[in-house]
């Protein structure tokens, strides 16, 4: 019944979620060429192609997404990365990290990395910050008018963002936590002379822009452009509501799947309908419509994220009325990507969701009203076209079947 029923989901996924997490991240179709991951504050490249990062200073050594992150932790502290990196940029490439940055504050621009022996255009590959429109810039330059440039803002309630930029031919791709965020198809030419005797800088800059001060985790070089399934699949969002906005009878209650590694502090606010608001997972049962706000406190930097949970009255609920979409273009780029049940609310118990192919071959199977299908089965995507569901339910104590076709779109 729904009156008064609480609903509590087994804690121990989380940790199941955090190990899948960690696996997918692991497990990218393609191997590195270059891995800088600074576990245990180690400045080796874990592939052996390149040498040692080498530190100027004191640069810190924090907690970070994937164990532990590196950076110039105050104005002065130097990292110097092999200047062979550079011969990757000439092909086809991927290039990701984390970044966490303690002085995004402000209005001048900061350099992140650099590969540059003057302040002259020529040749040089920088990341930079743009402090006033909190934009990362990611520049190739070849000379002062023929340069390739990409840029997205980061959320500034975030604290690390995981940044990549691929090469695809004449393809430039700026990818923000997971998202394509920019694009830059370059026609000049497909050379790209990018200097090989200097080392990539963090930390300070040849032409007296800000000097970056902060932690960067998960340096890895490809020689290939990934897939955007590949890019998505490895970010790890920390300090963030994995759960999305949702509805909730009244009565009932949740607990929101997050994931927080660092965090020293913890704060929900409203603290109304919780049941611990300064712990990650506390029991949530507003008695209203409620948007949640989480604070995670990580040493300099605070993060926030929100989570709309609209109350429905177990009264108002039409048990026949089950919503689905009548098409989905799950095409990796975060937006109509799966294919559920949008009120699974009414749902009390599922007995089984099914999707079936035109020749009547299942797809997808699941009895958890809550779940999702991406358009994949035993691993490929399938193609184009009209596909077919069957769902049987109970509500209110009475079953009911619900039948219907949808379109996958690409």
């Amino acid at each position: 019944m729904y009156k008064n029923q609480k609903v509590m989901h087994f804690r121990p996924i989380y940790f199941l979620f955090f190990l899948w997490c960690t696996i997918s991240y692991q497990a990218l179709s393609q191997t590195p060429v270059g891995h800088f991951s600074f576990d245990g504050c180690a400045l080796s490249d874990k592939m052996g192609h390149y040498s040692n990062v080498i530190p100027s200073g004191s640069p810190g050594c924090d907690c970070a997404p994937v164990h532990e992150g590196l950076g110039p932790a105050q104005t002065g502290d130097i990292l110097d990365f092999d200047p062979t990196i550079g011969q990757v940029l000439s092909g086809d490439f991927t290039l990701s990290f984390y970044i966490k940055m303690l002085n995004k504050s402000g209005s001048g621009i900061v350099d992140i990395l650099s590969n540059a022996s003057t302040c002259l255009q020529d040749s040089t590959f920088t990341i930079q910050f743009d402090q006033l429109s909190q934009e990362i810039i990611l520049s190739l330059v070849i000379n002062p008018t023929n340069k390739i440039v990409v840029k997205a803002r980061l959320d500034p309630n975030q604290c690390w963002h995981y940044i990549a930029l691929t090469r695809d031919n004449v393809t430039f791709t700026l990818y923000v936590d997971g998202q394509r965020a920019d694009r830059f198809v370059y026609e000049r030419g497909l050379v790209i002379p990018v200097r090989t005797d200097n080392p990539f800088r963090m930390g300070t800059s040849v032409c007296n822009a800000g000097r970056f001060v902060g932690f960067i985790d998960e340096f890895k070089l490809y020689t290939s452009a990934l897939h955007i399934n590949d890019i998505s699949g490895s970010f790890l969002p920390v300090n963030r509501i994995l759960t999305p906005d949702t509805f909730l009878l009244r009565g009932d209650a949740l607990v929101p799947l997050t994931l927080s590694r660092c965090a020293s502090q913890i704060q929900w606010s409203p603290a109304t309908g919780v049941s611990d608001p300064n712990i990650i997972d506390p029991d949530l049962a507003p008695d209203q419509t409620t948007q949640y706000v989480l604070e995670s406190q990580e040493g300099d930097c605070t993060s926030y994220d929100t989570l709309r949970i609209q109350v429905i009255d177990p009264e108002d609920v039409k048990c026949q009325n089950l919503y689905l979409p009548s098409a989905f273009t799950p095409n990796g780029d975060n937006i109509n990507d799966d294919f559920g049940i949008s009120n699974f609310y009414i749902i009390e118990t599922l007995e089984y969701f099914d999707i079936f192919d035109k020749w009547g071959g299942a797809v997808f199977h699941t009895n958890n009203k809550n779940a999702k299908w991406d358009g994949y089965y035993k691993g490929k995507a399938l193609n184009p076209g009209v596909y077919s569901y069957k769902i049987s339910y109970a509500c209110h104590g009475k079953k009911y079947l619900k039948t219907g076709a949808f379109n996958i779109l690409r």
